[in-house]
């Protein structure tokens, strides 16, 4: 009996690749009381329109230099990143959770469009409660990677908002000394 060896060639296996995907490693997965400080606004909403970026125009390239982003290798400096687009979504607001003035009717926040760029799916007419945080330009912007959800998914998000608008004080009551030495217990602060 005789026994082949097969080589299989796994050039293409290894070869490295530029994937571009969200990945998210955190807020989505976090309880709404951990995710709820970080967050500028949270509120809820229904959405009334979702805008299409106007998309700025190609930058011209002086002829004869078609294709020269790059010299040796390295970027360009004189070339600047195109900004990434994004939708902006208006909302009918429903309740100011956080971060939002309880008499605004109407809101708007950014998102990208989705895949790899994080951007929330928002649907017209459907209502969400969104997370949202204040980009560069001090606008709200939200995505996948956000606890932003359907509202129909987000009870246990309502319960903690309306459990904390119910605290109206607080008091620390620090006990102060370990298990195997008693200290001073009871002293409040």
């Amino acid at each position: 009996m005789r026994n082949f060896l097969l080589a299989i060639p796994l050039f293409g296996l290894l070869a490295p690749t530029t994937l571009d995907a969200c990945s998210c490693s955190g807020p989505a997965l976090h309880p709404s009381c951990s995710t709820a400080g970080s967050a500028a606004a949270v509120f809820t909403g229904t959405v009334l329109s979702i805008a299409l970026p106007a998309m700025p125009p190609a930058p011209m390239e002086p002829a004869g230099q078609r294709g020269a982003a790059r010299l040796d290798g390295v970027l360009d400096p004189m070339r600047r990143p195109m900004p990434r687009p994004l939708r902006v979504v208006r909302m009918q607001l429903t309740e100011a959770l956080n971060g939002v003035e309880p008499w605004q009717n109407e809101i708007e926040v950014l998102t990208g469009f989705g895949d790899g760029d994080c951007g929330y799916p928002f649907k017209t007419g459907e209502d969400y409660v969104v997370y949202a945080f204040k980009n560069g330009e001090g606008r709200l912007e939200t995505g996948s990677c956000s606890r932003t959800r359907p509202l129909a998914q987000a009870a246990e998000d309502l319960k903690f908002f309306h459990a904390a608008a119910g605290v109206t004080t607080s008091d620390l009551h620090v006990g102060i000394g370990y298990p195997a030495m008693p200290g001073r217990s009871g002293a409040s602060a």
